[in-house]
C-alpha cells in the first residue's frame, strides 16, 4: 500500500512504490524519483530547500523538504504518457528515530 498518486485532468491515477534517488539526502542538489512500475520518472530541481534536525537523545528527526521544479515523464492508468517540464512542486524525506 502506498499514498502515491497522480492527479491529471481531475482524475486520480495510482502509482506503485516510488524511490528517491538523491546524493546523501542533499537538498541543494536535484532529486530523482522513479516508480517500480515504471510509471513515474521525474527530477526535482531545487528552488527552496529546507532542512530540520532535532536530537533529544531517544527522539531524533532529520527532515529534508524541497520546493522546486519537476521535469520528466509519467504514465496514466490508460497508458497515456505525459511529459512534464518545470512544474512547481515539493517533496520531503523524513527520518524519525524513537
Amino acid at each position: 500500500h502506498t499514498e502515491n498518486i497522480i492527479f491529471y485532468n481531475g482524475k486520480a491515477h495510482k502509482i506503485d512504490e516510488v524511490t528517491f534517488h538523491h546524493e546523501d539526502r542533499d537538498p541543494t542538489k536535484p532529486w530523482k524519483f522513479t516508480s517500480n512500475d515504471d510509471r513515474f520518472n521525474m527530477v526535482l530541481e531545487p528552488l527552496i530547500p529546507h532542512e530540520e534536525k532535532i536530537n533529544f537523545g531517544i527522539i531524533r528527526l532529520d527532515s529534508k523538504l524541497l520546493h522546486g521544479l519537476y521535469s520528466g515523464d509519467l504514465v496514466l492508468d490508460n497508458g497515456e504518457k505525459i511529459h512534464v517540464e518545470d512544474m512547481l512542486g515539493h517533496a520531503e524525506d523524513i527520518d524519525w528515530k524513537w
